[in-house]
């Protein structure tokens, strides 16, 4: 009865053989990844320059920082606090992920994660923060994958942008902006270690609830740069000493009315230039209507997600006399009106009032 079974077996085995195909292969159908866009915040600006509209989209307030520009203390705060061996690792740390899974066994649980740089990007981009077998084993796939298509540099760069502040704040860029309203370039060793604490718990470690959390951990930080050679003896205690004085940056939104319009008018614009008007006149139903207006509204947010910078004809002086004069000149109640005023050498709108006390 066993050599025909063995027989049977053997061919069976031959024929699943040829079927097979190399791990690589079986990966990039699987896991695809693709160029990896992050949502950014984009930005709408008067006829000066200055900033009047920051958009913020999805609940992710981001402000992208290239891996050029983030400072070196930056970058060794996290590779010595969260992933030491970063550029000699293929994306996992075997000695770590053995600590770990013996200090997990003694638990019972999963408890501790040895995750690396990568497999953290891998978790922030494509899984979710469920602490199980199965969701670990596909992180370290994913970061496989990713450690193939993208250099180190990448990889560390897309992480300090992709990790989460607390307050819908994500990336270093947006860290330094909210919590103290500087660019990261002008912040002071002291002021990065204190934001540098958050991510690694943003409930616990959350500056405006639990201040002298953050503080302690950023001493921890400090200690660790200290311990690595990053940093001497003399720019630890100055680093400790120096007060953390937070300054909550609130997000710029303002002339309301002015925005709306060149909002409406940043839709047409995409609409007319981008093919969908002459979609929406030769779509025959209602059903077909609303699928293209669909499409319309997804391109818009894909623009809005993605960086852009809007530059207007606003006059900020005019505005702010045009929305008080529609104030003053219609004081009775239930009475509105509206003005625009057009620049007729330029053919600009460079002022405009969309009612009195309007909102968007």
């Amino acid at each position: 009865m066993l050599i025909p079974i063995f027989v049977f077996t053997l061919m069976a085995s031959g024929r699943e053989a040829q079927n097979m195909k190399p791990l690589d292969q079986v990966l990039d159908e699987k896991i695809n990844i693709k160029d990896i866009g992050l949502v950014q915040n984009s930005y709408m600006y008067d006829r000066d320059g200055a900033l009047i509209s920051e958009i913020v989209s999805d609940h992710q307030n981001r402000v992208f920082v290239p891996y050029k520009d983030i400072p070196e203390h930056v970058k060794q705060l996290f590779l010595t606090s969260e992933d030491r061996h970063f550029f000699q690792h293929k994306g996992f740390d075997f000695i770590g992920m053995a600590r770990a899974a013996a200090a997990n066994v003694k638990k019972g649980g999963i408890d501790q994660g040895a995750s690396t740089i990568t497999q953290q990007l891998s978790r922030n981009l494509y899984l979710n923060h469920e602490r199980t077998f199965d969701r670990k084993f596909t992180e370290l796939l994913y970061s496989y994958q990713l450690e193939k298509k993208l250099s180190k540099e990448e990889i560390f760069e897309k992480y300090l942008n992709t990790i989460y502040f607390n307050h819908g704040v994500y990336g270093i860029g947006s860290a330094s902006s909210f919590y103290f309203s500087k660019p990261l370039k002008s912040l002071s060793l002291a002021e990065t270690a204190f934001i540098c604490a958050i991510p690694n718990n943003p409930t616990l470690y959350d500056p405006l609830k639990h201040f002298d959390y953050t503080k302690t951990r950023q001493k921890r930080l400090l200690e660790g740069l200290k311990k690595a050679g990053v940093i001497t003896e003399k720019e630890y205690n100055k680093a400790v000493k120096q007060k953390i004085t937070l300054n909550v940056k609130e997000k710029k939104d303002a002339y309301p009315d002015y925005t709306t319009y060149v909002n409406e008018e940043f839709t047409k614009l995409v609409s007319a230039s981008e093919g969908f008007d002459e979609r929406l006149k030769k779509a025959k139903t209602k059903e077909e209507k609303k699928k293209i207006e669909k499409e319309l509204s997804n391109r818009i947010s894909s623009l809005t997600t993605s960086g852009i910078k809007i530059y207007t004809a606003l006059d900020t002086g005019m505005q702010n006399r045009v929305v008080q004069q529609v104030k003053n000149r219609l004081p009775y109640e239930g009475v509105q009106g509206g003005a625009v005023v057009i620049n007729h050498q330029t053919h600009q709108i460079v002022a405009m009032s969309g009612g009195k006390n309007y909102k968007k």
